[in-house]
């Protein structure tokens, strides 16, 4: 069984701000249109993490109700969090399965959900849950990867000087195996191929199914994001990384994998590629980066 996603798949702080650099500012109008989001209207996101889809769709009309649900606990102490930072009023968060929504029959005018049908281990149940509690002629969205791991994954091209990245991403690539033989992947993403969505749509029996695309890339020598936003993304990643290598070491079993030695060298790197990054915030030329493409699929009930 997957242990807990805010520990051992991905931080709170890292799961917030990925989402700010993909559902951008410019894209808001487009995604809420596509969502068929009109003021006034009932929302429940499903699977919220840190409630950023939420916030998110509660600055694009006016007068919205959204209500946030999640298994874990951490992500929601943070999306309650952050809500309150930004002054808003109309969400509430509930700890809630997906599979039996606390609901009435047809509570909410939409229902969304981004990067959860391919995360949960029962998506035809969510999904019939979320149907279950729309009401008619409303609509369910949801926005998923279409890959789990970034599309593109370039290492970058560091100067000579940057002595540390040849032994870092050696070692990289056998604490990630430790990852994987520890606590699998497949455990968080075993569900369903974001490409079966609309067909399970289909199977749901919900009408006028639509496809939009959103995508995503960053990279540290961006030039479009700000110092501070680029500083502020190279801590959250080391940090993600940190914690939850001290999360496995805890766990046991990593004498299989790494030796005691490259544990501390590992963890030291990992300070070495911090220090260097924020030394380096004006680069525009390594280009470390990812990107994947993701589908939003919308239905009406």
């Amino acid at each position: 069984m997957a242990k807990c996603w805010s520990e051992y798949f991905q931080l709170p702080e890292l799961l917030e701000y990925s989402r700010r650099y993909m559902l951008t500012q410019e894209m808001r109008e487009l995604i809420t249109t596509h969502m068929l989001i009109h003021d006034g209207e009932t929302i429940l996101e499903v699977g919220c993490g840190t409630g950023y889809l939420s916030r998110y769709l509660s600055h694009s009309r006016k007068n919205l109700s959204l209500t946030g649900i999640d298994l874990d606990q951490k992500f929601l102490s943070m999306a309650e969090q952050f809500t309150k930072q930004e002054g808003l009023h109309n969400i509430s968060y509930i700890q809630a399965n997906a599979n039996a929504l606390p609901f009435a029959a047809h509570s909410f005018d939409h229902v969304v959900s981004h990067t959860f049908l391919t995360s949960t281990q029962t998506p035809l149940l969510a999904l019939s849950e979320m149907h279950r509690v729309v009401k008619p002629g409303g609509s369910i969205s949801s926005i998923t990867p279409m890959s789990i791991m970034p599309t593109v994954l370039e290492e970058g091209c560091y100067p000579p000087d940057c002595s540390y990245i040849t032994r870092y991403k050696i070692l990289f690539e056998k604490v990630w195996q430790m990852y994987e033989r520890i606590n699998p992947l497949a455990d968080y993403i075993n569900a369903v191929d974001s490409g079966k969505v609309p067909q399970m749509f289909v199977r749901e029996g919900l009408k006028e199914i639509s496809l939009f695309p959103i995508g995503y890339a960053f990279s540290f020598s961006d030039a479009s994001y700000s110092r501070a936003a680029r500083e502020q993304y190279i801590d959250l990643c080391y940090q993600d990384e940190a914690k939850k290598f001290e999360h496995f070491i805890a766990l046991g079993g990593w004498k299989k994998f790494l030796t005691s030695e490259e544990v501390r060298e590992y963890r030291q790197l990992l300070q070495e590629k911090k220090a260097y990054l924020q030394q380096h915030l004006d680069d525009n030329s390594i280009f470390e980066w990812n990107g994947r493409a993701n589908i939003m699929v919308t239905g009406r009930a």
